[in-house]
């Protein structure tokens, strides 16, 4: 008799403990501000057109967008915030078989002040970690239109070049327009011809 109420006693406090805990871990979630949501600036079914110094095309069509907060499990060990992720997934009519399903933009907010941040095209993975991203001093000409945005983003250097050249090197990326040319290791270059939006 004396056991149940000593177990009844000790669950009466891991209870409001454990509640309080869940309380805590829910309210810490971190959540991306509006400078960081422009990497998201995408919707489902935008076209991008690309065109190239032979009159190639490729066309990325955006499959989906989404930003969640990873699921809390009170058994897992989530640390003091539960991060927020953002992903877009693509298709390529030129550099992609069978329409293979591929990322764009995966980014996660694991603290307030920690963004992890993958952009991937045809296989290249840029980390704003490890890569280079330089905002530009100056605007520069882009099929006669005019960017003043843009974000030079390249891989390092020190990196083995790969052996598909066919695979690209740098990024323009444009804040408010998104990605609008790209360069090649074979310093084949693809510039943005139509955005299609929906």
């Amino acid at each position: 008799m004396r056991t149940r109420r000593h177990k009844n006693k000790i669950w009466k406090l891991i209870i409001p403990i454990a509640f309080s805990q869940l309380l805590l871990n829910c309210s810490n979630k971190v959540s991306f501000n509006d400078q960081e949501l422009t990497w998201l600036i995408y919707k489902e079914s935008d076209k991008l057109v690309f065109k190239n110094e032979e009159d190639k095309i490729d066309t990325l069509t955006i499959l989906e967008k989404k930003i969640w907060h990873t699921p809390y499990n009170p058994g897992e060990s989530h640390g003091y915030y539960i991060p927020e992720i953002g992903q877009l997934t693509y298709t390529s009519t030129f550099f992609s078989s069978n329409n293979k399903v591929q990322k764009l933009i995966e980014m996660q907010k694991q603290t307030p002040t920690n963004l992890v941040l993958t952009l991937t095209l045809h296989n290249t993975h840029f980390f704003l970690s490890s890569d280079q991203f330089v905002t530009l001093n100056e605007p520069i000409i882009i099929n006669n239109t005019s960017y003043a945005d843009i974000i030079f983003i390249t891989k390092d250097p020190n990196e083995t070049i790969p052996e598909d050249q066919n695979q690209p090197m740098t990024l323009y990326w444009s804040k408010t327009k998104g990605l609008i040319m790209f360069k090649n290791y074979n310093q084949d270059i693809w510039t943005l011809i139509t955005t299609s939006e929906h």
